[in-house]
């Protein structure tokens, strides 16, 4: 029956996965994303140090780390607005940034002219979500004066943004895109240079862009109140409500884990859908540390604990294997361990294999699930802290996460979850080792003959 079953996901399924999973917007969110990790990493490096995660008074009972964690707060004392500047120019224009970014990962995709839509996405972003406004500085209120001056409203360009940056960015693709196949463009003689040429040709796609995109934006506003980025946050609110939940976690997790299972990369699909809402989520909490507020753990920071060892959880599995009786599966363990403390799993998906391998499906599944809901629980009772540094990064079990929260708990705990995936992962190892086993033997006993 369950080979059955996996002959006919393999079958229907799974090509539909792939074709999912490989789908040209999604790798162009996938890849925008990406290509902020160096950003993201110096912003973080900057917070880390314009944010000491102890006190005064912890400080100075810290023994022999008494000096340096006294000079960290003094430094971060003195010096907080100046080291804060990377990071607000980071994190705080992520949305902007990853705007261009993502059109210019989706043009490429079409072969077209990648900067040329960067550039237009990141201005047609720019006129929705920084509309200028009139405002009076607080030096000079302090000073007895009143003047008022031109400012731009920049709330919506960092990672509340996030959602209106992907979803601008494939929309003025798309429209520039439309224009060049209907021959909307202008075109100059083979004399010209082209780089002139190719910036000429733009003129209409980022006309059109604007009065399409901007001109809606300004609609919704007057008859709304609000503009196109806090409407596409309302709107899709109720569905990041249901995806930072447990059971909304337990869902994606699980999807992505069975699509492992055919060798699809399922973190590829699940990922667009899970880091903007984290990326933002950490942002917020870094606000709440920086006035003085604890983090708040949320759902979608379970993320990190279901991938203990990689996809699947499957640190257990590796640790396992290679002590395995199997030579097979004690090989493929000890080329796979460290991947697997850095949280790289394809060695042991495709040389187990657990992909397409019915014994493994279940703890496959399972076993990130599980470690999540611990998690989910952990963080509810206040063993583990909410995140508040982003850092996408291969890093050792536990280190990620411990930075992200800058909480040794975090570490501790996530090397706790190391023996629970050696639990779960445990009956179903000894039932594919005792077939391995069997089937090698069986060929020893051939060949000797």
């Amino acid at each position: 029956m369950l080979k059955r079953f996996v002959e006919i996901m393999q079958n229907k399924l799974a090509p539909f996965g792939a074709r999912v999973a490989n789908q040209r917007h999604l790798q162009a969110i996938s890849g925008g994303l990406a290509a902020m990790v160096p950003l993201t990493l110096i912003g973080a490096i900057f917070n880390i140090i314009s944010t000491p995660p102890v006190t005064a008074e912890i400080a100075s009972n810290a023994w022999i780390f008494s000096g340096l964690l006294n000079g960290w707060i003094d430094l971060a004392t003195n010096y907080g607005a100046i080291l804060k500047v990377p990071y607000n120019m980071t994190m705080n224009l992520f949305g902007l940034l990853v705007s261009f970014t993502i059109a210019y990962k989706l043009a490429a995709s079409y072969k077209m002219s990648a900067l040329s839509n960067g550039i237009i996405s990141l201005c047609i972003f720019f006129m929705v979500a920084a509309p200028i406004t009139s405002g009076v500085l607080s030096s000079t209120l302090a000073a007895g004066g009143d003047a008022a001056i031109s400012v731009i409203a920049a709330a919506n360009l960092g990672t509340v943004g996030i959602f209106g940056a992907m979803i601008i960015a494939i929309i003025t693709v798309e429209v520039t895109r439309f224009c060049d196949r209907k021959g909307l463009k202008l075109t100059l003689p083979d004399s010209v240079p082209p780089s002139v040429a190719q910036a000429f040709s733009s003129i209409i796609p980022l006309f059109l862009n604007i009065i399409l995109v901007f001109g809606f934006n300004v609609f919704l506003m007057e008859v709304t109140g609000f503009n196109l980025i806090d409407g596409i946050t309302k709107v899709l609110s109720p569905g990041l409500e249901g995806v930072n939940s447990p059971w909304g976690m337990a869902l994606l997790i699980s999807f992505g884990m069975f699509l492992w299972f055919f060798g699809i990369h399922g973190m590829a699909l699940v990922y667009p859908l899970i880091m903007p809402l984290s990326i933002q989520l950490i942002t917020q909490n870094a606000e709440l540390v920086a006035a003085g507020q604890e983090p708040i753990f949320h759902a979608v920071h379970t993320f990190s604990y279901a991938l203990i060892g990689g996809s699947g959880s499957l640190i257990g599995l590796v640790i396992l294997m290679i002590r395995s009786k199997s030579q097979q599966l004690k090989v493929v363990g000890k080329a796979g361990v460290v991947p697997a403390l850095f949280g790289i799993n394809e060695p042991i998906i495709f040389g187990a294999p657990v992909m397409l391998n019915p014994v493994m499906l279940i703890p496959l599944i399972f076993s990130p699930v599980f470690c999540a809901t611990l998690g989910y629980i952990a963080g509810s009772l206040g063993w583990i802290e909410g995140s508040y540094i982003y850092l996408k990064a291969y890093l050792p079990i536990g280190v990620g996460a411990a930075i992200q929260s800058m909480s040794i708990k975090n570490l501790i705990f996530s090397w706790v979850l190391v023996p629970v995936s050696i639990i779960i992962w445990y009956p179903f190892f000894k039932t594919y080792e005792k077939q391995l086993v069997e089937s090698e033997q069986k060929n020893t006993a051939s060949v000797n003959a």
